[in-house]
């Protein structure tokens, strides 16, 4: 069987080896041009002044972006999808105010800040969530209609009865949302390799303190 680069003409040889010369470098530079962008992008984010000492394992550090969802949850009051809430629930008698339930709950999420790698954020046992937060106050029969209140209360352990004599019931619920802009307080550790030049940094993380007892602090809006 003849070989297409057995040829006589030295215009057709060249040509050949030409073709598979720009073959080859094209298959090079598809997956050698995203490796030098992640690089530079990871070198990007641990130059930044919100990461502060980012690249020190252990050090607290600040980073401001948008957030991106990994997983969702539902907002136990408005019912909408979130990566993360925070949910009032308070019953007023005679003048005061008193506080039923107050939870809180955030995903795992990333945040990507304007040029640089994205940085994943576990939020700990304990999470801080702060920003613009939606009230509504109603009486109880319209709350208890809603039944995502009603799973509210019924996970932690509220019954109806003791609700009787609340002269009015309201509900305060913070959001974290996909697209939020925020500012995140948390402590790093890496993740990856990092320990050649040519290898891309390893990726940092934020995470709550030591044994996650303390939650990252994350300010939406």
């Amino acid at each position: 069987m003849d070989s297409i680069f057995i040829t006589t003409d030295p215009v057709l040889f060249w040509s050949q080896w030409a073709i598979m010369g720009s073959m080859i470098v094209g298959m090079i530079a598809s997956r050698a041009v995203p490796w030098f962008a992640r690089r530079a992008r990871r070198r990007a984010l641990l130059r930044s002044p919100g990461m502060g000492q980012g690249s020190t394992e252990g050090a607290t550090a600040r980073l401001y972006g948008r957030a991106r969802a990994n997983a969702m949850l539902t907002a136990p009051c408005s019912g909408r999808r979130v990566m993360g809430y925070r949910a009032v629930l308070e019953a007023k008698y005679d003048a005061r105010w008193e506080n039923l339930i107050d939870e809180i709950a955030v995903q795992q999420f990333a945040v990507e800040a304007e040029g640089c790698d994205e940085v994943q954020v576990h939020p700990g046992s304990a999470p801080q969530l702060g920003g613009p937060t939606e009230t509504r106050e109603t009486d109880l029969d319209a709350l208890l209609a809603d039944p995502n209140i009603r799973r509210l209360l019924a996970r932690h352990g509220v019954a109806d009865h003791t609700l009787v004599s609340a002269r009015r019931l309201r509900w305060r619920e913070r959001r974290l949302e996909p697209g939020d802009r925020v500012r995140v307080i948390g402590v790093v550790r890496q993740q990856g390799r990092s320990h050649a030049y040519r290898e891309a940094p390893a990726q940092p993380a934020l995470w709550g303190g030591p044994g996650d007892s303390v939650g990252v602090q994350i300010q939406a809006g």
